[in-house]
């Protein structure tokens, strides 16, 4: 058997070592692998024929990963899903840093600060899902205080947080915030639904 561990490529890249009567197949571990050992009870997507799936399910089983089916035709989207629940987080980091220091707070003290917050939001997402773990303004619909960061963000950052907030206003709403309140931080984070035009009497 022939197995690689990248999550975005199917078993096609392995066609030249099935050609030569190899079992072709794929595991890749859902983690964010910077040096570590593996996480245990981590999903891992294991792909192959039925005698190359028994052989990387017994052996994600024994590195105490969690074995998980993705259709080939879906590994894009799964790896983009990995990619925005581990490297873009980086990014959100570097722009919560940079939007510290530009408050003025001491610059060193940005990723000492602000990990702990992070890593109690992933805490609270873990115990409770969505839209239990939102916290913040626009969980709670407060508009005023979007509006004024808004206001004072810049550049990337100011793009990102208005992205964001669009997308936390939709978990709020499921979470039961009301359509007045959502509608406010809306309009306030810059994305007000669009409401359709009347038509005109001939």
């Amino acid at each position: 058997m022939v197995a690689h561990g990248a999550g975005a490529l199917t078993l096609d890249v392995l066609e030249p070592a099935r050609r030569r009567g190899a079992l072709p197949g794929s595991l890749h571990p859902l983690q964010a692998l910077a040096g570590g050992p593996f996480q245990p009870g981590a999903a891992a997507a294991v792909d192959g024929g039925p005698a190359a799936r028994r052989l990387l399910v017994r052996a994600a089983r024994d590195l105490g990963l969690r074995p998980i089916r993705v259709p080939a035709s879906g590994r894009p989207l799964y790896h983009a899903s990995a990619v925005m629940a581990s490297n873009l987080v980086m990014a959100l980091a570097d722009l919560a840093a940079e939007t510290w220091a530009r408050a003025g707070a001491p610059p060193a003290e940005a990723l000492p600060a602000l990990v702990p917050l992070l890593r109690g939001a992933v805490e609270n997402l873990a115990e409770r899902g969505l839209p239990g773990a939102l916290t913040g303004p626009a969980s709670r619909g407060d508009a005023g205080v979007v509006r004024r960061q808004v206001r004072a963000l810049r550049g990337e950052a100011r793009d990102a947080y208005r992205v964001l907030t669009r997308r936390l206003v939709g978990i709020a709403a499921r979470g039961g915030l009301d359509r007045a309140r959502a509608e406010a931080v809306l309009r306030a984070a810059g994305g007000a639904p669009r409401r359709p035009a009347r038509r005109q009497p001939r």
